[in-house]
Order: structure tokens, then sequence, then C-alpha cells
């Protein structure tokens, strides 16, 4: 592979001789059908170092059969852009299935770039490794000629972002990271959260440490969809409850004195979450919403003992996340659920609905590149 500074690797490159210059007269070129997204995408890349560093803005304009097409940067949906067609020489390649969803093919050479994708989000990752090819050399802003295919080698690739053990970002910050992952071709975002969400119902909780609003995360959703990012909640929903419990008008639900997870010994506890999903799960258009349940670590110790002796701890905690997902599936939401606790029950794995996600993590990275140590979710 090419010695080329992007990130991440892109599967294919083929590099060439020469380079492409940018200076006041490029231009960079749409398909007479282009959309919305097309025009954000090349917006973007006339942005940052090539406005900061060139002092120029680059012309976008709509593709004609009278364009010379030297100095030109061409943006194509190739399923759609049949005017441009005729110049694009990979259909072959571009029309492998990996390349569908995501994927793009980008040719640099002396005169002109072309990026063409088959879906929006392919063109605009194939932007964001056109931004990150450009170097400043000699006071003059210059692209390597190559050529590159590329597509992601999984389907979602983000972060987490902890908004409950830590500050709550400001909108502006928000919107920093979500064009920051997008930069480096990250496609979601979740936010943990415990209590920092302004529930209309249950106002208390989130009181005074910067919750978000309803509002708040549909102006970060339309704003993230601009980036190809999608935004899913991640609330806790047994362990890690101690924000909500800690205040005594939700002491009594709690299942020890540690006040860590809620108890599913008390059936106001259901009724509790069904009040707070009720406001929270709407709020996010994603179709997951992560149910958390990690580091149960009381669960079975104080008001569930009888329950746990009865019917196994195992048991209680598949009884308490069937609950949930059925509160979920109301919604028509996937139910993802961190595996831990899982791990510590592996007879209760088999007996999990298969359109749960489980998401695995654990205390540093070794446990986690050990096959044996997702061996239970494989089997199952």
């Amino acid at each position: 592979m090419s010695e080329i500074k992007v990130i991440p690797n892109p599967k294919e490159v083929r590099p060439e001789k020469g380079e492409f210059v940018l200076n006041d007269k490029t231009r960079i070129l749409l398909g007479r059908a282009h959309t919305r997204e097309d025009e954000l995408a090349a917006k973007l890349l006339r942005k940052g170092r090539i406005e900061s560093f060139a002092k120029i803005s680059l012309p976008i304009k709509v593709f004609s059969a009278s364009e010379k097409l030297e100095n030109v940067i061409i943006l194509s949906i190739f399923d759609r852009d049949e005017d441009l067609r005729s110049i694009f020489r990979w259909q072959d390649a571009l029309f492998d299935e990996r390349l569908k969803e995501e994927g793009y093919i980008l040719s640099i050479t002396s005169g002109r770039v072309f990026i063409a994708a088959r879906t929006e989000a392919g063109l605009f990752y194939g932007v964001q490794t056109l931004r990150q090819l450009i170097e400043e050399k000699e006071g003059r802003l210059r692209i390597p000629c190559l050529w590159i295919r590329d597509w992601p080698s999984i389907r979602y690739r983000g972060v987490m972002q902890d908004i409950s053990r830590g500050q709550v970002l400001t909108m502006e910050s928000f919107k920093k990271l979500i064009r920051t992952l997008s930069y480096f071709k990250m496609n979601l975002l979740s936010f943990y959260i415990e209590h920092t969400f302004s529930f209309e119902k249950h106002p208390l909780i989130g009181r005074g440490c910067g919750s978000l609003t309803r509002e708040e995360i549909r102006e970060l959703e339309e704003y993230a969809k601009d980036y190809h990012v999608e935004l899913v909640p991640s609330f806790q929903a047994l362990g890690h409850f101690h924000q909500i419990l800690k205040h005594k008008e939700y002491a009594h639900l709690a299942e020890t004195e540690l006040r860590w997870s809620l108890s599913p010994a008390e059936e106001e506890s259901y009724k509790l979450l069904e009040e707070l999903f009720s406001e929270i799960v709407p709020a996010f258009s994603s179709k997951f919403f992560n149910i958390g349940c990690d580091e149960v670590w009381d669960l079975g110790r104080g008001e569930s003992r009888k329950m746990a002796e009865e019917m196994g701890k195992g048991k209680l905690y598949l009884s308490h996340i069937l609950r949930v997902k059925n509160m979920l599936d109301k919604y028509g939401k996937t139910t993802m659920l961190w595996g831990d606790m899982l791990l510590h029950y592996p007879e209760i794995i088999p007996e999990l609905p298969k359109d749960i996600v489980v998401m695995n993590w654990h205390y540093g990275s070794k446990r986690l590149e050990n096959e044996d140590y997702y061996r239970p979710f494989i089997e199952a």
C-alpha cells in the first residue's frame, strides 16, 4: 500500500505519477441531478485547508456538455448522474457489492479529480478522503495522483460519549465532535446517559446538570444527518442508577442501601422505566436503544434476594432484560445491552431473543481480543 496519510487506510490504493494542484481556477462539478447532500459534500470540500490556506472559495457548478474537464473536481453518484457516466471508466470496479452502501472510487490525475459512489454516504466518504490527501507544499495546495477504491470493514463505526459522569458538552462541542467523527468516516455517536436528560414527568432527575432537552437532541440529529452520523441513546435501565436513586423520592426503588441498581422486585421500578422511556425513547430517531444493564453487582443481594433464591440470579437478570425489551418493542426499537453480566450467567445466553444486540467491553483490551471471551455468544 502506498504511504498516504488517510485514516482509516483505504482498502485499495494505486499510486501514480504527478499531482493535482489546486488554484483559483479549480471548479467543483456536480451532476445535473445532484441533491442537497451532494452540495453539502462539495461545500465541505472547499472548507478548511482550501479556504484558510489558499484563501480561495472553489465555485460549485453543475456539469454541462460544454464544460472543459480540466482543473476540475467531479462529484458523482453513478447510478443517478447519467450525464457523467461517459467520462467514468471504472464501472465494474464500482459495482462490487462491497461498495454498494458506503464505498467510493477516487481518481486523481494532474488534470482532474473524480469521486464516484453509488450513494450520498459513499460520495461523502470519498470527499473526506480527498480532504485528508490535500497537502501544503511550496506555498500551494497539492494532491498526489493516485487511484483509490474503498469501502468500510464494518457497518457501524463510532464512539460513546459519556455525558453523565463527565461534563455535558455544549451544542457547539457536540457538533464539532460530529464533524470530527465524520472526518474519519465514523458513522455512529452514542450518548451515555444515566440522568442527563430533561424529563418532563420527572424533572428532578435531570435538574441542574446541563441535561439535554428533546429539542436539543432533535437539533443535533438534524446536524448529524448532514455528516452521515447516527445518534444512538444509551440509557441505563438497571445498574448505574445511582444518579436517580440518590434522590429520596426514588430511593425506595433501590436494590440495596448503596442505591446502585434499580430493584426488579419492585413493580414501581417498571412503572418508572415506562414513564422515562416514554420521553427519552422517542427523542431519538435511531432504531437502536442501548439499555446498558452492565455491572449490576448488587442484583439479588437486597430487595430481590428472595426472587434470586427462587429462580437464580441469571434468570432474574434475564426476566428484567425481557421485560425492558418488551417496553422498547412498543416503540419499534432494537434493544442493545452490554454483555458483561451475560458472561457471568452464560446459561441464559441461548434464551436471549435473537434480535437483541449484545455489545462487549472489558477492563482493558487484551481480553476483548481473545476469541474465547466471545465463545458463549458464538456458540449460542
